[in-house]
């Protein structure tokens, strides 16, 4: 079930640009670091995987047969991804107008 939600919300997020404004998307990911500092990760990846190192996208990116280190996979998807979100929903809602 955790892993279900998991893939919902991860979803959503990935589809944010199109249909939440830029402006909720930066809170949004703000209210994500802040569950990063109280929690030391995803309280989702905490309830999923029962530790502090995996993560949904690493769990499963293994599974598929992706040798990444956990620990650039995470780096990536807390610091990286999205402000890319973030930079295309600007670009989609500034520029494009969609």
């Amino acid at each position: 079930m955790t892993a279900t939600i998991h893939l919902i919300i991860i979803l959503c997020v990935w589809s944010s640009p199109f249909w939440l404004n830029w402006k909720i998307i930066i809170i949004l990911y703000g209210l994500y670091l802040l569950q990063n500092i109280v929690f030391g990760r995803c309280v989702l990846s905490l309830l999923q995987f029962g530790n502090k190192t995996e993560s949904f996208y690493s769990y499963y990116l293994h599974k598929l047969g992706f040798q990444w280190q956990t620990k650039t996979i995470n780096f990536t998807v807390d610091y990286i991804i999205p402000p890319l979100l973030i930079l295309s929903a600007l670009i989609v809602q500034k520029i494009i107008k969609l």
